[in-house]
């Protein structure tokens, strides 16, 4: 979408693509940890006024959770939001299910 569309129209287009997305394979399990899949919620936060919103509704749907991309991007909210200590704790969490999920 982003390589056939002009500028203009996708800026208007891609929103909703992201949001359709998202919510058509929201509740496929085998999508929950594909990267692919992780990157348009990711990339859907930039299009909604309080990002915690989609992360939540991630949260409550496991997506994301075997990812590191997942725990940056709430690490990034936080820090974004000036809440340092959470930020922290998100990337230490971060790093100990990603790496539980290795070994």
């Amino acid at each position: 979408m982003k390589e056939s569309l002009p500028p203009h129209i996708l800026k208007e287009k891609l929103p909703r693509f992201l949001q359709k997305c998202a919510q058509t394979f929201e509740s496929d399990r085998k999508y929950r940890n594909d990267s692919r899949y992780l990157r348009v919620w990711i990339e859907l936060m930039d299009y909604v006024n309080d990002a915690k919103v989609i992360l939540r509704r991630m949260e409550k749907n496991q997506i994301g959770f075997k990812r590191a991309m997942f725990y940056s991007a709430y690490a990034l909210y936080y820090e974004k939001q000036k809440k340092f200590e959470e930020a922290e704790k998100m990337y230490h969490l971060g790093v100990q299910k990603v790496n539980s999920d290795v070994t």
